[in-house]
């Protein structure tokens, strides 16, 4: 018998040792033709990637020395429009280009009142009646017409100082007023004319020019498209000398009113390029305005050589800019979309494939967002030192491809099925390896199982069998006294093997998956009770004392549960505590927690406790902790298995709780019955 289980155990070793090198062969077979694939295929790949890097730092060059090269010209700052914004700052600072209010005009105006003419308080007081007249006019039941007694009054207060230069601008706003709410049109262009012709030069208390306020009188009485053009070309052409702010009011309400006209091909074609002129200048008064936080910096900083800075208010703009001669900084912002268009100027000289095209990216963004994208990447090179933060990439996309992308995505994509491969096999083997050593220890606790039981059972029928044969033997004669504890001692012994053959019939039917449970309604206490007296009368009060002990919430506690299986299991946990327990007393302990609806028999002991790498064991088949075995304590391995099997098919728990040297408490936890 033991040289036919050498024989096989021979056996089996060589065919795991063969089944090993097997599927190492195969893995290295494998690796090696994934190693070896595509050989001239990826030197043409290797050569097209090398002329692609080589190309990339060609744009990159380009764009840098085309930036510097226009940064250096001699074209007056304000004068370049093809690329970039540009600005010009001072020694000091100052931000001389772009202009914080480039709407304005530059030309000397005169405040209306400086040098007012005699009797100008009893006009000035005639100006403000009129225009209490105007204000009460139209108002109630009485019509707003020429006929109206508050306008014809307030035009004949108006008509009487218009003729003086220092209230003449007022009157003839006034009655430009007054004849546009009797809808008298012709005369209020007529007086809109008159005060853009006399008072041109001449600005309001509010700082606007009379001949802006004319203009744009003219444009809303007449109401046509021409009238309205021509106040917005004066706007954006600086005609006027007023506040900047104001002067993109108007602006904007001018293109506001162009766009509820019917322009013609002429008209719409002039009102689209104003529109864009006037985002031109807006973006250069933002830009101004951003930089004149900054002059003092960018002049600090300037040298003769081009330097960058990243826009304190975009990430995705830079400052370019240098110091002249002259002390002056020029400089420009380019946005990556910007030297986007300009590397693939720079792009289209160098014959690249129609399949490519040119990108600019933030390398600090670089690792976001990436994905499949990074398969039609062909090269990247940084556009240092000017944009350090940039890089420019080339990229393949679209159906006209090169083929380079094609051989080197089938390189992947096989690299990619044979390292899978590669990887099933190795995980196949650890597994059976894994396997092949878990069958082993399987193996051997199987045999120290057998051999376990095979001594478990064979004492308590020994002890059974002598006793027998002395009371058969008449050994206790007329001792009713010694007849009686030789009785006792065989009941004892024999409650003792029905508990080892039903843990392990129990163990046959779990694993067979035969084992049935009768859940019905039970009263811990009694289970506790039933379990507790059935453990003191097969040890006849040798060893540990017991204590039962139940919480104030105990009463009425009930669960559902098989009541033989779980009085085994409480058993179980009770005779583990009596192996393991030391000499310390067990405490038995039943408890309700009604806020989780949860029913819970503990056992506690007071031995030595168990480490927590033991508590996660202890729970399997015929595991024995090593100190049991060292210390010849009995025992088969499964009783804990088996409770953790038997409360979990019931819907519970088994949880264990030690610290080494103080014990160790076992709580079986069941839904509670209502």
């Amino acid at each position: 018998m033991l040289s036919y289980s050498a024989m096989g155990s021979g056996h089996s070793a060589r065919f795991s040792l063969v089944a090993i090198l097997a599927v190492l062969l195969s893995a290295g077979g494998i690796a090696y033709m994934a190693s070896i694939s595509y050989p001239d295929e990826l030197g043409i790949v290797d050569a097209q990637r090398r002329q692609h890097q080589e190309k990339a730092e060609q744009i990159g060059q380009g764009v840098q020395e085309a930036v510097v090269a226009e940064l250096q010209a001699t074209i007056p700052v304000d004068e370049r429009r093809d690329f970039g914004a540009y600005f010009k700052v001072s020694g000091r600072g100052e931000v001389l280009v772009p202009s914080l209010e480039p709407l304005r005009s530059r030309e000397e105006s005169t405040l209306e009142g400086l040098l007012p003419l005699r009797g100008f308080r009893s006009r000035q007081r005639s100006l403000e009646r009129a225009r209490g007249l105007e204000s009460q006019a139209c108002r109630g039941a009485e019509q707003c017409t020429a006929g109206s007694p508050r306008l014809r009054a307030a035009a004949t207060l108006y008509e009487s100082i218009e003729e003086y230069s220092d209230t003449g601008a007022e009157a003839l706003l006034g009655l430009a007023r007054v004849h546009r709410m009797a809808a008298q049109s012709d005369l209020a262009a007529s007086r809109y004319r008159e005060l853009s012709s006399r008072f041109r030069g001449r600005v309001n208390d509010a700082d606007l020019p009379y001949v802006l306020l004319a203009d744009i009188g003219l444009s809303e009485v007449g109401q046509t498209a021409t009238t309205t053009l021509m106040v917005l070309r004066n706007i954006l052409n600086a005609e006027y000398n007023a506040p900047n702010a104001l002067l993109e009011i108007a602006a904007e309400q001018a293109l506001e009113t162009l766009e509820s006209l019917g322009l013609s091909g002429n008209e719409a074609s002039e009102h689209a390029a104003l529109r864009r002129r006037m985002q031109r200048i807006q973006g250069q008064t933002a830009l101004a305005m951003q930089l004149a936080s900054r002059g003092v910096e960018l002049a600090a900083g300037a040298t003769v050589a081009a330097k960058s800075v990243v826009a304190p208010w975009n990430p995705t703009e830079t400052l370019i800019f240098r110091r002249t001669d002259e002390g002056l900084v020029y400089g420009m912002v380019l946005s990556e979309s910007e030297l986007q268009a300009r590397a693939a100027s720079e792009a289209r000289g160098l014959g690249l494939h129609a399949s490519l095209f040119v990108r600019v990216e933030n390398l600090q963004l670089a690792s976001e967002g990436k994905g499949d994208a990074d398969r039609s990447r062909r090269a990247q090179v940084s556009l240092g030192p000017l944009w350090p933060h940039l890089a420019l990439v080339l990229w393949q996309e679209g159906a006209s491809r090169d083929g380079m992308g094609d051989i080197a995505e089938a390189r992947r994509r096989h690299r990619a099925i044979t390292g899978s491969l590669v990887a099933v096999l190795v995980l196949g083997l650890l597994a059976t390896v894994r396997g092949a050593a878990r069958e082993r220890e399987l193996a051997r606790l199987k045999s120290d199982f057998v051999s376990t039981v095979s001594h478990e059972l064979k004492t308590p029928l020994t002890s059974i069998r002598m006793f027998a044969e002395m009371l058969q033997q008449g050994v206790a004669g007329d001792d009713k006294e010694r007849e009686s504890h030789y009785q006792g001692i065989i009941v004892k012994e024999s409650e003792r093997l029905g508990l080892l053959i039903a843990n392990l019939l129990d163990y046959s039917q779990i694993e067979r998956g035969s084992r049935q449970y009768k859940e019905e309604r039970q009263d811990a206490l009694e289970i506790a009770n039933e379990a507790a007296v059935t453990f003191a009368r097969f040890r006849e009060g040798e060893g540990q004392a017991l204590q039962l002990l139940t919480e104030h919430n105990a009463g009425d506690c009930f669960m559902r549960a098989d009541r033989n299986v779980l009085v085994q299991c409480v058993l179980n946990l009770l005779s583990n505590a009596a192996k393991y327990g030391g000499d310390g007393a067990i405490e038995l302990r039943v408890q309700r927690n009604s806020e989780v609806g949860v029913v819970a028999v503990s056992v506690r002991d007071h031995g030595p406790g168990i480490s927590t790498a033991e508590q996660e064991k202890i729970f399997r088949e015929f595991y024995r902790a090593p100190t049991a075995v060292k210390s010849a304590i009995e025992g088969t391995g499964l009783g804990l298995a088996l409770v953790k099997r038997h409360v979990e098919a019931q819907g519970g728990t088994v949880q264990v709780e030690s610290v080494l040297g103080q014990g160790s408490t076992f709580t079986i936890r069941l839904p509670e019955a209502q």
